[in-house]
């Protein structure tokens, strides 16, 4: 069966927002930039849809899967880990795991793929940018590399208006996290995936 990258991406974010994650505040990213000592790059962001505190987030280089350093969130669920720049290469990834959510245990993975040229310390590990992540992983519709899938997903779902270039906010502009919460709880989660 071959699922398109919409049907995949719908059916990620229903998930996320049946789990609870629903968006609030904030326009992502740390508030201050930190300064980074020389050759290393700080990646920094907010693990959130309500924030994750508590939670190991693990940066890894897309072309060599080098983990590049982790961090623990805060109560807001921000981080910050310092990465050696050279080691980043064209890219890297962001994985959350653990920590909690409104007091109780957060089990869900987020995750994200940043590209190098991207802002580091606006790298906000989200329920969107976890569904672009899982679609550029499992799409048979785009080639090259992870980061050339996601580029490929962005740029259509920009252009059918379902999110915007903001998609990494922690408040993005766009409807199709607003359409797949609708559509889950009016129909269900199967009637959504299908």
């Amino acid at each position: 069966m071959n699922i398109s990258w919409t049907t995949q991406l719908k059916a990620a974010i229903a998930i996320f927002a049946l789990l609870g994650l629903a968006a609030c505040g904030g326009s992502g990213g740390s508030g201050t930039p930190t300064a980074a000592p020389v050759g290393t790059t700080v990646i920094s962001g907010i693990v959130s849809d309500d924030p994750v505190a508590g939670a190991t987030v693990t940066a890894t280089s897309l072309g060599t899967s080098a983990v590049l350093g982790s961090a623990t969130t805060g109560t807001d669920g921000s981080f910050s880990l310092n990465a050696i720049t050279t080691q980043i290469g064209a890219g890297y990834t962001l994985t959350s795991s653990g920590g909690t959510m409104n007091g109780l245990p957060f089990t869900g993975n987020l995750s994200a793929i940043y590209p190098a040229t991207a802002n580091s310390q606006q790298s906000n590990v989200t329920i969107i940018t976890s569904a672009l992540a899982q679609a550029a992983y499992t799409t048979t519709q785009f080639s090259g590399s992870i980061l050339d899938k996601q580029q490929a997903i962005l740029n259509s779902a920009i252009a059918r208006g379902l999110i915007s270039n903001d998609y990494n906010l922690i408040a993005p502009s766009g409807v199709m996290l607003v359409d797949a919460r609708n559509q889950a709880a009016t129909v269900g989660l199967p009637a959504t995936l299908g």
